[in-house]
């Protein structure tokens, strides 16, 4: 199967869902080509709850879990934040 890569980014708590040998925030993801967001989701096996917005490409749009990722392309997963 053709593979693509992407780079995935998170902050704060969510560092840890990061691939082991990751840099700081970032690490590049081969997945298999034609993989939607719930798949990239779901092979970091980020929690639901831990997250509240995913930005691709620093596009300010809502983003489907069944958007296809494109080769190259920088996912950002930003943390809940709990307030009072």
């Amino acid at each position: 199967m053709d593979k693509i890569d992407i780079e995935v980014k998170m902050f704060s708590k969510l560092k840890k869902f990061l691939p082991a040998g990751s840099t700081g925030d970032t690490a590049i993801i081969s997945i298999e080509k034609g993989a939607t967001l719930k798949d990239l989701k779901k092979f970091l096996d980020i929690p639901v709850d831990t997250f509240d917005g995913i930005v691709i490409d620093a596009k300010n749009e809502e983003i489907e879990d069944s958007y296809v990722l494109a080769d190259g392309e920088s996912v950002t997963f930003y943390a809940t934040v709990a307030g009072g």
